[in-house]
């Protein structure tokens, strides 16, 4: 591969004016290699944005860019990511969404600083073991995956306040949840859930200052109305001994929660990730 002389003026310019940030989105990248040696020299370098690009890998040598905080690789085709990711030590964002990564790098729980994940848009289906090591981690974005169920290590994360699990598989969430109580944002739409479960409402989520979304979920008759209705009314709900008794009536049933398999998947589309 040859260097691109606009991406080299890019870096040489930022090297040259101590610029703490490279945007190198859009310039139908299919490899970086070459171009972290010239990065490394950018001092400052804490931004590395390689969105909208068509990279295929992520060389390990990444690892090198030490100073790095913020590091956006949206839109690529990205199936897997080097386990030296793990070696910024400094990075506080990291997106990854819109890619193919069928998993996340052995060992990432050990990112110190982690703030921020997007992996919206690729094909996971769990986590790193280690994963709930990653306690500065705030926001989470897990939506359009393949989950079926709401990973352990995701309910351990106990400073997160944004949890995106929306247009994936899940049959139940769990009763735990009810654990996260920095929850200000919670998104299960498109999902197969038939309950919720009555810990949720351990959660500040009803507070009209923050956000539950649910929609489109193949709830109980009795609960769908009441999520219709808005949060507040399904919080109420919720707490009510008529919700004991709709329990008792229909516990959660993983069969019932899959009859709209066929609709789902025509609500999420196709994924164009082969």
């Amino acid at each position: 591969m040859s260097f691109s002389k606009s991406v080299k003026k890019i870096i040489d310019d930022a090297e040259n004016s101590n610029s703490f940030d490279v945007d190198l989105c859009e310039r139908g990248l299919l490899d970086i290699a070459e171009y972290i040696s010239p990065l490394s020299r950018v001092l400052h370098l804490s931004r590395l944005t390689l969105s909208h690009n068509k990279l295929t890998n992520l060389p390990s040598t990444i690892s090198e860019l030490k100073g790095l905080e913020s590091l956006n690789l949206f839109n690529n085709h990205l199936e897997s990511l080097p386990q030296s990711l793990n070696d910024l030590q400094k990075l506080k964002h990291l997106n990854v969404a819109v890619n193919r990564l069928w998993e996340l790098p052995r060992g990432f729980g050990a990112c110190p600083m982690l703030e921020v994940l997007d992996v919206t848009y690729n094909n996971l289906s769990e986590l790193p073991n280690n994963f709930h090591y990653l306690n500065t981690l705030r926001a989470l974005y897990l939506g359009d995956n393949d989950f079926k169920n709401v990973p352990s290590e995701v309910i351990d994360l106990k400073n997160l306040q944004i949890l995106s699990l929306r247009d994936n598989e899940i049959t139940e969430l769990p009763a735990a949840i009810g654990q996260m109580t920095k929850l200000t944002e919670l998104l299960i739409q498109n999902n197969f859930l038939v309950i919720l479960p009555v810990d949720l409402t351990l959660t500040d989520l009803a507070n009209p200052k923050n956000v539950f979304r649910a929609d489109n979920n193949p709830f109980d008759e009795e609960l769908l109305r009441h999520v219709e209705a808005g949060t507040a009314q399904t919080f109420q709900f919720l707490k009510s001994p008529e919700y004991a008794k709709c329990l008792e009536a229909q516990p959660l049933d993983a069969a019932a929660a899959q009859k709209d398999k066929t609709l789902k998947k025509s609500r999420k589309g196709q994924k164009n990730k082969s």
